[in-house]
């Protein structure tokens, strides 16, 4: 299959692979099972003739074998009024030097955290959004010129997706990356991009 085969084609699935790696770069790979049967990753540019492939073992489904519902667990700061945050830190920091078990902890490692009066935690329940990707058509593809990675796919939705295969450690960035429209793309990408449609 190569990319111009692509548009039109529906996702059935997107499946990520991600590796996180301690003092290193964490990795991430996106797949996209199409409703033809097919396994493709995401181009890099306009001539990839190759697009199918295998995904790695212990891909995770975000589509298909994801629950309908998520849990967010959020934790609220409730600092007193005129307390910043800086404040709290040097308390808790002053309050675990000034005992021999508090230092004792803070040497092999153990910090205490901000005091459970400081904070409120909450959980709800949301739809999983990764669930609207299901059969969504592939309308365009689009590429930066100079652009040291693959390439977007728009969808029909609006939405544009990419993915990112390495990213600096702890960033959270490795994987699948959503821009909700045109909008948002082009404010956090830039406008000096190609889309397929327009180059055959």
């Amino acid at each position: 299959m190569n990319i111009k085969e692509l548009l039109g084609e529906r996702i059935k699935d997107i499946l990520v692979w991600v590796k996180m790696e301690v003092g290193g770069l964490d990795q991430g790979q996106v797949f996209i099972e199409l409703n033809s049967g097919k396994t493709i990753s995401i181009p890099w540019d306009f001539e990839s003739e190759n697009i199918e492939t295998k995904p790695k073992a212990k891909s995770k489904s975000l589509v298909l074998k994801s629950s309908d519902k998520i849990r967010i667990e959020s934790t609220e700061f409730n600092f007193p009024e005129g307390k910043t945050w800086n404040q709290v830190r040097e308390e808790v920091s002053r309050n675990q030097n000034s005992t021999f078990f508090g230092r004792l902890k803070y040497k092999l490692g153990f910090k205490n955290g901000i005091p459970k009066r400081y904070t409120s935690k909450s959980t709800e329940i949301v739809d999983n959004e990764m669930k609207k990707f299901a059969n969504l058509k592939i309308v365009d593809f689009i590429i930066f010129e100079d652009y040291d990675s693959v390439g977007f796919l728009e969808l029909e939705n609006g939405n544009i997706i990419t993915e990112t295969l390495t990213a600096p450690n702890g960033t959270g960035m490795a994987g699948l990356n959503i821009f909700e429209n045109l909008k948002d793309f082009e404010e956090n990408c830039g406008t000096e991009y190609k889309r397929l449609k327009n180059s055959c």
